[in-house]
């Protein structure tokens, strides 16, 4: 059961992963856009209240102010906004009036989600190629073996 959920789930991510990239290369709407549209105040409240998790939020002064974008204007996590929100921590570590073990743990999440969604998709003809090879070669290997003993 748990290998179907595996399967399930690297069929998911898969899917996610080539929607993100179809998006990328069919919009025609530039990185500046976004950044523009995300200026805007009522802006990124109708994407925060649309998606909440399109923003880490930052401790300060007590209150959680949800501050780290790591989405676009259309809600799809965009790698140039997670490198942005990655810009800020740096430029906020030393603030006093900030957390900074709480800023500590957004940056560890924004560099595991750089990490993730930066990666280029995995080609499975490919991948597929190169599982007959190795398995031709063990094959191969187990062949020769036999045949020496």
């Amino acid at each position: 059961m748990t290998d179907k959920k595996d399967n399930l789930n690297e069929d998911i991510q898969l899917l996610e992963e080539l929607v993100r990239k179809a998006y990328q290369l069919i919009s025609p709407i530039p990185y500046s856009y976004d950044l523009e549209w995300l200026m805007k105040q009522n802006n990124r409240d109708a994407l925060f209240e649309k998606n909440p998790g399109c923003f880490l939020k930052l401790k300060r002064m007590g209150r959680e102010v949800p501050f780290f974008p790591i989405c676009n204007h259309s809600g799809m996590i965009d790698p140039q906004l997670i490198n942005l929100s990655l810009k800020l921590v740096n430029k906020m570590s030393g603030n006093d009036r900030v957390d900074q073990n709480h800023l500590l743990i957004i940056a560890s999440k924004l560099r595991s989600l750089k990490k993730k969604y930066s990666n280029e998709i995995p080609k499975p003809i490919e991948t597929a190629t190169k599982k007959s090879m190795v398995t031709r070669f063990i094959n191969n290997v187990a062949k020769t073996y036999r045949n020496n003993n």
